[in-house]
């Protein structure tokens, strides 16, 4: 009997190293994409712009997001401080074509398309690009998944992520360690179009609000500009029953 138990444990053992080296970085990234965040959110958020002397500039804003399928829509707003008050930016994401993007600027009492020739654009002056912001297809791209390491005390699968040829993006590549046990990226790099190292992000606080993992706080860090944009939420709230109207041009421009 013994030996036999054995037989059967040592029989588990492959087979369960034979399904780690069949996972594919596409498989892992499909987990990621199909993660559960809740039909929808609210939350707000403290947007901190550090500079390399450690000079701060703080802002605070108000997030909604909605789950429509593949084509999640989000809005931004700017509560603070009065330089930025009121600015609004609207997210439209597709699955087959570019995200639709729209930002309201006060000042010029505006509402602006954001073209596809400025996603590699600054947001507001942060580290994330206007691409950061919207969604990535996962048909864009080829992935390896290139080993197995510890992050943070964190079991990872690191993947390297490329454009298919015919795709435009603003990166030549990315390389994103995602946690094995909840499929969320604690890090990531970005290189440039050169293939230069351009900036990390990391994600540095996770906790399971509502029963949905959330990431609490995290920061992007540009190592070509040494600057670094932290973004940290609270009072998160799920699967509220936000209505539609909240993610349209008319609503964008409301103060």
């Amino acid at each position: 009997m013994l030996k036999l138990k054995l037989v059967v444990l040592c029989m588990l053992i492959v087979f369960s190293a034979v399904d780690a080296e069949e996972i594919t970085g596409l498989d892992i990234m499909e987990k990621v994409d199909n993660r559960y965040t809740g039909d929808d959110q609210i939350a707000e958020m403290t947007m901190t712009l550090i500079k390399s002397s450690g000079r701060k500039r703080v802002r605070k804003v108000k997030v909604w997001q909605k789950d429509y399928g593949k084509n999640d829509k989000s809005l931004m707003r700017f509560l603070e401080p009065a330089d930025v008050r009121g600015t609004g930016f609207l997210v439209w994401e597709h699955e087959s074509k570019d995200d639709d993007q729209w930002l309201y600027l006060p000042a010029l009492k505006k509402v602006r398309r954001i073209s596809s020739k400025e996603k590699e654009k600054s947001f507001m002056g942060t580290d994330f690009s206007y691409e950061d912001l919207g969604s990535h297809d996962l048909d864009d791209y080829d992935y390896a998944l290139l080993r197995s390491e510890t992050f943070n005390d964190q079991d990872c699968y690191v993947i390297k992520s490329v454009p298919k040829p015919e795709k435009k993006k603003s990166y030549s590549k990315t390389i994103s360690w995602i946690r094995k046990d909840i499929f969320i990226a604690i890090k990531i790099e970005f290189y440039d179009k050169k293939g230069e190292f351009l900036k990390r992000m990391h994600a540095i606080n996770i906790e399971k609000i509502d029963e949905i993992w959330t990431t609490r706080r995290m920061e992007m860090e540009n190592v070509q500009k040494k600057h670094t944009t932290a973004l940290e939420f609270e009072n998160v709230r799920y699967n509220i029953g936000l209505k539609d109207n909240i993610f349209t041009e008319r609503n964008l421009t409301k103060e």
